[in-house]
């Protein structure tokens, strides 16, 4: 009887080291998918950042844009051929961790107040002017 009681203790012992190895395994591996997804995170901004079309020489459209939260002010030179995509893959590259915002947001005149969500549009199309004020907005 002793033998058995020693066995049960044993085997519970063994399944309880079995559970801890197994759920150590388990946040070891959600460390690595989040340090994975910060990296593959902050190589998209890099990313978006160097897609962008080089600022005009002379002249093109200074506008200056509003991110959420800190309240931070970018500005950029444009072309007047860029489109709204490049302002928005400019946003998404330059967001603080204190910046964040959804994937899919727009871009928002005050005057004349005017929502901007269609990427395709040239900055022309679009009505935008030199020394536009921009805020993001989901």
């Amino acid at each position: 009887m002793q033998q058995q009681e020693y066995e049960q203790a044993e085997a519970m012992d063994r399944s309880r080291a079995e559970a801890e190895a197994e759920e150590q395994r388990r946040i070891e591996k959600q460390q690595e998918e989040d340090e994975a997804a910060e990296i593959w995170k902050k190589f998209e901004k890099e990313h978006k950042l160097e897609s962008l079309p080089p600022e005009p020489a002379d002249g093109g459209l200074k506008i200056v844009i509003t991110m959420p939260g800190s309240g931070r002010r970018v500005t950029r030179r444009w072309s007047k051929t860029d489109t709204l995509q490049h302002l928005f893959d400019y946003c998404s590259g330059n967001a603080a961790d204190d910046e964040e915002f959804a994937d899919s947001f727009a871009l928002v005149s005050n005057f004349p107040t005017k929502r901007h969500t269609n990427g395709e549009l040239t900055l022309e199309q679009a009505g935008l002017e030199t020394n536009m004020v921009l805020r993001v907005s989901e």
